[in-house]
């Protein structure tokens, strides 16, 4: 027998509609007992059979990717097959995933998978499921995201206003390079190569000719480097403001956004 994983992967496939068209509709064809070509999830939806289904590559890839954590997170547990797995280890597996750290949004994702793979597994293996009884993920609790009011007052919008005149320049050289805030304040005019350069290679973007580029690699997410194509028509801009090394050294990223 395959191992756990594999089990896993072999019951998702049972239930994947998603790149099967005559799979899909001889499914359908099954459950309702109507001769139907080219089925879709909405035709699922309607029968009231959808949720049992998988339709979609990407979500298919998502969730053998989670069958393959929850996999190896069974198996610390000594669990081997899939017609084994209790409804207290799949709840300890969310209740894990969320200790840390997961938002909310992920770990609703990380549930939504757990019930195809359950659904999967019952269908497959004439079992149970691990979706039974009070003690299941069925009634694993996450938090409902507070709606947030996003509606600008008019100070705001006049301060945003008075900010994009006080800062322009900020915010153009922001916009031009696809900067973040830290990366701007630590933007240099030596950073930049207008006119000439090298051909390096860059761990990230590969082969890469350097010339007429800005080398962004300070205050950058995740400590990682790259090269940005300066566009012509902003050449004489930049050069104007980037006479001095450091210009934007003042800015700071705050909460309040004081500065940008």
């Amino acid at each position: 027998m395959a191992n756990l994983q594999g089990q896993l992967y072999y019951a998702l496939q049972n239930i994947n509609l998603s790149n099967d068209t005559e799979k899909r509709d001889a499914v359908y064809s099954r459950i309702s007992g109507e001769e139907k070509e080219n089925t879709t999830k909405k035709d699922f939806k309607d029968i009231g059979v959808s949720s049992g289904y998988i339709f979609s590559f990407s979500s298919m890839q998502n969730i053998c990717s989670i069958s393959k954590d929850f996999a190896n997170f069974c198996k610390e547990q000594g669990i081997n097959k899939a017609n084994k797995i209790k409804p207290q280890i799949a709840k300890q597996f969310l209740e894990y995933k969320q200790s840390m750290g997961l938002s909310d949004r992920t770990l609703k994702t990380y549930k939504m998978a757990l019930e195809k793979i359950n659904i999967a597994i019952v269908d497959t293996y004439n079992c149970k499921g691990f979706c039974r009884g009070e003690d299941n993920i069925k009634n694993f609790h996450i938090a409902t995201p507070q709606i947030i009011d996003r509606r600008l007052t008019n100070t705001q919008v006049e301060q945003i206003i008075e900010n994009a005149k006080k800062y322009k320049d900020a915010y153009k050289v922001s916009s031009m390079l696809g900067l973040r805030c830290d990366e701007l304040k630590h933007l240099r005019a030596s950073d930049f190569n207008f006119g000439n350069g090298a051909v390096v290679e860059h761990i990230k973007q590969g082969r890469i000719d350097t010339t007429d580029t800005v080398h962004i690699c300070k205050g950058t997410k995740g400590g990682l480097d790259r090269y940005v194509k300066i566009r012509e028509e902003h050449k004489e801009y930049l050069q104007r403001v980037f006479s001095v090394e450091k210009p934007f050294a003042w800015v700071e990223r705050t909460t309040e956004n004081k500065n940008i």
